[in-house]
């Protein structure tokens, strides 16, 4: 049984039922891939296996599975984010957490390390620095006919 376009409609549901908590925190230019990408995830669905990437793949085993949601993040999950620390001794380093995607803190959502290094959240980076997003940010899937990119896109 091809459960593809049942998974097709239960992922299409999902971003019109959460789209509304997720356009009013992200960047006007994030979000101007959103609509576009859930059109071409609609229209290409879901990988099979005569998709050359997922040939060895079985996609359906994982999308069966009723994972949980999990769109915004709440000042609660930061905090405990924020109280993560990696104590060990004569080692310097810089711990980057990321909680389900999120680059979860509330008081640095950007942050400048030596050597220009900026770690943070891709949102607040795309209100930050618009210009230096624009040149990368969904430049490279243009033309993917992979169905799960466009889908990450519109999410």
């Amino acid at each position: 049984m091809n459960s593809q376009p049942d998974t097709r409609n239960k992922y299409f549901n999902l971003y019109k039922e959460n789209i509304g908590k997720i356009l009013p925190d992200s960047s006007p230019f994030i979000n101007s891939f959103r609509e576009p990408a859930i059109e071409k995830f609609l229209e290409l669905g879901i990988p099979t296996r005569k998709h050359e990437a997922y040939r060895y793949t079985e996609l359906n085993t994982f999308f069966s599975l009723d994972f949980k949601n999990y769109f915004i993040p709440g000042e609660k999950d930061f905090i405990k984010a924020e109280e993560f620390r990696c104590d060990v001794a004569d080692l310097d380093t810089h711990g980057l957490v990321l909680l389900n995607g999120f680059y979860p803190t509330i008081s640095d959502k950007l942050r400048r390390l030596p050597g220009g290094i900026w770690i943070g959240s891709l949102n607040e980076a795309a209100k930050e620095f618009p210009d230096k997003i624009k040149d990368h940010y969904n430049r490279y899937t243009n033309g993917n006919n992979d169905g799960l990119v466009h889908l990450n896109t519109a999410l």
